[in-house]
């Protein structure tokens, strides 16, 4: 549900949201750095309510360390 909430509130592409890092993530000021076609670097504003579910979904899935040590926000096992 965060992943699909994500893509309608910000609009960004799924390529787009399959290279968002932990680090590109910024809650307290509402934006995620993303990287676009060409390597260009944008920030896109989010709502509330993806913050919120964002914030659940790094407490819940990403408080621990990933066993590959990967910084990608959305992972699978």
């Amino acid at each position: 549900m965060t992943i699909i909430m994500t893509l309608l509130d910000t609009a960004m592409r799924i390529s787009e949201l399959c290279t968002i890092k932990l680090e590109d993530v910024q809650l307290d000021e509402g934006m995620i750095k993303i990287s676009g076609k060409g390597n260009k670097e944008r920030f896109v504003p989010m709502g509330r309510q993806i913050q919120w579910l964002l914030l659940q979904y790094i407490n819940r899935y990403r408080s621990k360390p990933a066993k590959c040590n990967n910084n990608l926000l959305f992972i699978t096992e």
